[in-house]
């Protein structure tokens, strides 16, 4: 999965979480991809109180797993650092790490919606949260038809 493929899915994700909610209910999906000799495993873990989104937590872990990918690793992982830089305002704290020597890269960002100024909500595509809502079961098929495991 390219990264700009990977930042289209987190943002899709997060707008799909924005808009449903549930009373008091956590949701969690994970993802395993292998694809153009990277291997990807995403989490996300939403909590909903009062039929709102509260909060919610993606992490992505990525590692090479060929030759190629390894040979181009240090302008991939400039890229990725440039992208995901370290950030904690307005509601949203987002933390990555790349191991060169390892071919890794793990980022995180965890949002409370509450907290999160107008800006930060727009810039993870989720600044129309009372626009719309879906419920919490609405949520969990559209993430198992993209290819999410849900409990």
């Amino acid at each position: 999965m390219s990264v700009k493929k990977f930042k289209l899915l987190l943002l899709a994700i997060v707008g799909i979480f924005a808009l449903t909610g549930c009373g008091g209910k956590t949701l969690t999906c994970t993802m395993s991809e292998s694809e153009s000799g990277m291997e990807m495993k995403g989490k996300i873990v939403a909590k909903f109180k009062d039929d709102k989104v509260t909060n919610l937590k993606m992490t992505m872990d990525a590692k090479a797993t060929n030759d190629e990918v390894k040979k181009s690793w240090s302008m991939m992982s400039s890229l990725l650092k440039s992208q995901y830089s370290d950030k904690k305002a307005d509601g949203v704290k987002v933390t990555s790490k790349v191991d060169d020597k390892k071919y890794t890269f793990n980022f995180s960002v965890e949002i409370d919606i509450k907290k999160a100024s107008k800006d930060a909500l727009k810039e993870y595509g989720i600044d129309s949260l009372d626009a719309e809502k879906s419920g919490y079961d609405d949520a969990k098929k559209s993430l198992e038809e993209s290819g999410f495991k849900c409990k």
